[in-house]
């Protein structure tokens, strides 16, 4: 049980890492374009 907890806890972080990451590019890139404008 133990190693599939940490499994599963593993892939949640991965995820939300990405999920995050994600986001702060979205932000990044919305940021950039109002600077162009």
């Amino acid at each position: 049980m133990c190693f599939s907890w940490r499994v599963f806890l593993l892939r949640v972080v991965v995820v939300l890492w990405v999920v995050v990451t994600r986001a702060a590019a979205r932000e990044c890139r919305a940021a950039t374009a109002r600077r162009r404008c």
